[in-house]
């Protein structure tokens, strides 16, 4: 027996043996989006290190008390050892044992990454400023594309101090934001992701703001010279600390905790959801994820901390009388073709590098 098809039953037919449209998977967008910040970053590196302008910051005529000198050397000297041990046992050890690299190693080269990023919360103009004692040659702040800040070839990023920090200043604080999530979920299991979140977002708010002011603004390894003083502790001194850091950091931390926490069934991250399903080599699926929880982690980095701080700092007061050179670093003031920050003060925008017929003109 034979059984006909009517006209409306071969047009279904036709209709569901059509191929349903691919949908795109989360981890190619956030993948695009972290190559496209990978290659500015490189690229600026590049620009820096052929720049000519890989020198020592002066430190000026300002005589460093002993202790700040004493704490950036022994910060310099522990910084990156400690860096080494984090990629050790968060990132190696898990890829010996597992015998490929898991999320945890991927986060570290992701938070590694965001290190590009440390300079832009001073883009428009200067409000905070590493102690020139540091060792280091300068930083790329005068070489990222579109930054307003003229003087950012002298703006120091300290190499060894802190650039390997970011793989236990941003890594560590996500890990613990893990611990303390897990046990508060112990505690009260009912709690959802809001209360969850708000309590962590408490916590690190004020673990920055007992931390950072104690251990790094007060021993001058670091200043705040243009803050909006309303909002500050000790205003209008060079120890000058603004409430809103704080908040940006809690922000921050939060945001790279939520990065770590929320995990499939196979242990990848929000960006990288959908990797599975792509048919390429394991090896390929490694780099997109990289790629991916990069995107996400420079995302969450640019939008709880420097865009935020970026656009309070607009409303600086003028900086501090008894703010000495070593840590404004030849940018501004005394010495220098330009007037520091403050109410009424122009943005500065830097000068257009001469094209190489220019140059010899």
């Amino acid at each position: 027996m034979t059984t006909q098809l009517t006209p409306l039953d071969s047009r279904t037919a036709r209709v569901e043996a059509l191929p349903v449209p691919e949908r795109a998977k989360p981890v190619k967008w956030w993948a695009a989006l972290g190559i496209a910040y990978m290659s500015l970053a490189f690229y600026t590196w590049g620009r820096w290190l052929t720049s000519g302008q890989l020198h020592a910051t002066p430190h000026g005529p300002s005589p460093i008390p002993s202790y700040s000198l004493w704490w950036i050397d022994t910060i310099d000297v522990i910084s990156v050892p400690l860096g080494l041990v984090t990629i050790y046992w968060w990132g190696i050890r898990p890829w010996r044992r597992c015998g490929r690299i898991t999320t945890d190693g991927i986060l570290i080269i992701a938070f590694l990454m965001c290190c590009y990023q440390d300079p832009l919360m001073n883009y428009t103009q200067l409000n905070f400023d590493y102690n020139s004692y540091h060792l280091n040659v300068a930083g790329w702040l005068g070489s990222i594309p579109g930054v307003l800040q003229p003087g950012g070839h002298n703006y120091i990023e300290p190499l060894v101090g802190w650039m390997p920090a970011y793989l236990w200043a941003l890594f560590l604080p996500a890990v613990l934001g893990c611990v303390i999530l897990r046990a508060i979920r112990r505690r009260w299991p009912r709690i959802g992701n809001v209360g969850l979140f708000s309590l962590i977002f408490g916590f690190f708010c004020l673990f920055d703001l007992v931390i950072e002011p104690t251990l790094f603004v007060r021993t001058e390894v670091w200043a705040y010279p243009g803050v909006i003083r309303g909002l500050s502790l000790w205003a209008g001194t060079k120890y000058e600390f603004p409430i809103y850091e704080s908040i940006c950091m809690g922000l921050l931390y939060t945001g790279a905790t939520a990065l770590r926490w929320f995990l499939d069934d196979k242990g990848h991250t929000v960006a990288e959801r959908g990797v599975d399903e792509l048919r390429v080599r394991s090896a390929t699926k490694a780099i997109l994820r990289t790629f991916a929880v990069t995107g996400a982690a420079a995302a969450i980095f640019f939008f709880t901390y420097n865009l935020p701080f970026n656009l309070i700092s607009t409303h600086d007061a003028p900086f501090p009388k008894d703010m000495p050179s070593y840590l404004l670093d030849d940018i501004c003031g005394t010495g220098t073709p330009y007037q520091c920050p403050g109410p009424g003060v122009a943005i500065y925008h830097q000068a257009p590098r001469a094209s190489p017929d220019q140059s010899t003109k």
